[in-house]
C-alpha cells in the first residue's frame, strides 16, 4: 500500500540553487500539485534561505499558467473536487493561526480565473507559506494542493532533524554538491526513497513506498512483482 505522504525537500548550503529551485516548483505542482510524492515541505539551510525564496517566488509568478487543463500552456488546472478544495483552504487557514505560519505568496480565499467559463471551477491558486511552527498539529497534515511551505533551519543536522520530524515517510530530496554528506543524510532519512540533487518521481527501473504512515510494501523494479506475486516454498529432505 503507497499512502499519503508529507515529504521533506531539503536543501543545503552548497547546492546548485538554480537546479534546487527548478526541481521544488516541478515537485511540488507535479499532477495539479495533486500527487502523494510530491515535495510539501521545503528545508533550507539559512545561509541560502533568502535566495532560494526569492528565485522561488520568481519561478512561480513567471511559471504558472492556470486553467483549462486540455490547454497545452496550462500547467496548473483545478482541485479534483470541491470538498478538497475546501480542505486545503482550511488547511491554509489553520495554518496561519494555529500553526504561527505566514503567507508571503498568493492567497488562500479568492482565486479569479480570467475565463468567465472557469470562475466556478474548484482552483485553487499558489501559495507559499513560511515559519509554520513544526510543534503544531497543522505541521504533520499533508497539504494536498499548491501550498508550499518553507522552513528555514541553522544547519544540515536541524534539516534532517526536521526532515524526520512527520509520522509520514514517503520520499524524500536532498540537494548538495558534496555526495559524500548527500549519502549520509540519506541514511539519517526516514522515508521509503531519497533522491539527491533531484526530485521524488516514480520509476520503473526503482522500487518506491513509504514506511511510518506511508504505507508498506514496494510497487515497480523486481520489488513490485514480487508483490503482486504469491511465492510458494518447496522445502525437500534427503530420504535416509
Amino acid at each position: 500500500m503507497e499512502l499519503g505522504g508529507n515529504d521533506p525537500f531539503v536543501v543545503l548550503k552548497d547546492a546548485d540553487l538554480e537546479k534546487a529551485v527548478d526541481a521544488a516548483y516541478v515537485s511540488r505542482m507535479a499532477n495539479n500539485a495533486q500527487a502523494c510524492i510530491n515535495a510539501k515541505r521545503f528545508i533550507i539551510t539559512a545561509p541560502v534561505y533568502d535566495e532560494f525564496k526569492e528565485r522561488l517566488l520568481e519561478k512561480i509568478k513567471t511559471t504558472t499558467v492556470m486553467g483549462d487543463p486540455m490547454d497545452r500552456e496550462v500547467n496548473l488546472g483545478p482541485m479534483v473536487s470541491r470538498k478538497q478544495k475546501e480542505i486545503l483552504q482550511g488547511q491554509v487557514e489553520r495554518a496561519l493561526n494555529e500553526g504561527d505560519a505566514s503567507i508571503i505568496y498568493g492567497t488562500h480565499t479568492d482565486t479569479k480565473m480570467k475565463d468567465r467559463e472557469l470562475e466556478n471551477g474548484h482552483y485553487f491558486s499558489p501559495v507559499v507559506l513560511e515559519g509554520m511552527n513544526p510543534d503544531s498539529a497543522i505541521h504533520e497534515e499533508e497539504f494536498f494542493g499548491p501550498v508550499f511551505n518553507l522552513f528555514k533551519v541553522d544547519s544540515s543536522k536541524e534539516a534532517l532533524d526536521l526532515a524526520n520530524k512527520s509520522d509520514y515517510g514517503l520520499s524524500a530530496a536532498i540537494f548538495t554538491k558534496d555526495l559524500v554528506k548527500a549519502e549520509a543524510a540519506a541514511a539519517r532519512i526516514r522515508t521509503g526513497t531519497v533522491f539527491v540533487n533531484t526530485f521524488s518521481q516514480s520509476g520503473s527501473d526503482y522500487p518506491g513506498g513509504g514506511i511510518k504512515g506511508s504505507g508498506y510494501g514496494r510497487e515497480c523494479y523486481s520489488d513490485g512483482l514480487l508483490e503482486m506475486g504469491n511465492r510458494k516454498t518447496i522445502v525437500r529432505k534427503p530420504v535416509v
